[in-house]
């Protein structure tokens, strides 16, 4: 692990060819440290403000949002173009369920120059170029295979298959609103994600499925043990601590690794805990 430096908001992003860190500092503009000497300097000045001039919940037409209330609220808000001459911003003063202001900026990493989009405005441009960003957690599938994996979910319950195929219902998780989510990169572990409620965001339990053994574990920063056949069909009571997630949390498995990289801050390896990194991963 490297640390390189500090970026204002928590995001960071390579360069196309992973020369250099992109990141919007704590004043709000956008920065670049090279990887090679740890030089770093300013690409481009954001606007101080932004102004909307369409109908919002809670604000009046015209307002004008000051740049740190707005924020990247996930993943695919901050991209860095994989020609390396573009990066794409959404900022947003919140989740996009909730959100009164979305504002999408492009800024052209040789010279600087940011143009705005989507406030409404008369004189703003309306069609943004598309940014293609990397996909750095790209990995091959997992292979199906029931023989050496016999466990997953069905329906809202774990399930095994037999020999010949055949599912076997085992247990019912909480509710049975559980689904599965991302396969780990040998096969052996499964996120699911389950006790869907709505809030300023919908939340849901993190919990990982073991494919070979069939136990279920929450997702914890501590020491953790596997569920109990009561723990799991209790889980709608939510008497389990694990990791609680948003439609936007950023969850990935690490290629080539059976660890899971939360939000690029909580790094989790299944079966003994997680820890909080000193900082977010730039990907």
């Amino acid at each position: 692990m490297r640390t390189f430096g500090k970026a204002g908001t928590g995001q960071a992003r390579f360069l196309s060819k992973r020369e250099g860190v992109l990141f919007i500092g704590a004043a709000g503009d956008l920065w670049v440290t090279t990887l090679a000497d740890g030089s770093t300097r300013r690409v481009a000045k954001l606007p101080k403000t932004f102004k909307s001039c369409e109908e919002m919940p809670d604000y009046p037409k015209g307002h004008r949002f000051p740049r740190d209330e707005l924020d990247i609220q996930e993943e695919s808000d901050f991209i860095v173009d994989q020609g390396g001459e573009l990066a794409c911003l959404a900022l947003s003063d919140r989740n996009d369920n909730m959100a009164n202001f979305i504002v999408q900026l492009v800024v052209d990493l040789k010279t600087g120059k940011v143009r705005t989009f989507g406030t409404g405005c008369k004189g703003t441009e309306t069609e943004r170029p598309l940014c293609r960003g990397q996909d750095w957690f790209r990995t091959a599938p997992a292979p199906v295979n029931r023989t050496r994996f016999p466990f997953g979910l069905s329906k809202g319950r774990l399930v095994q298959w037999g020999p010949d195929g055949k599912k076997t219902r085992l247990a019912k998780l909480g509710a049975g609103d559980f689904q599965e989510d991302q396969v780990s990169p040998t096969g052996t572990w499964l996120t699911i994600k389950g006790n869907e409620r709505e809030g300023d965001a919908f939340h849901f339990g993190l919990f990982l499925l073991n494919r070979a053994d069939g136990r279920v574990w929450p997702v914890g920063r501590t020491g953790s043990a596997p569920l109990t056949a009561k723990q799991l069909a209790r889980l709608d009571k939510r008497e389990v601590e694990t990791e609680d997630v948003v439609g936007e949390t950023s969850i990935h498995w690490i290629p080539g690794h059976d660890r899971l990289l939360i939000d690029g801050t909580l790094l989790v390896t299944p079966g003994v805990g997680a820890v909080e990194l000193p900082g977010a991963v730039v990907f």
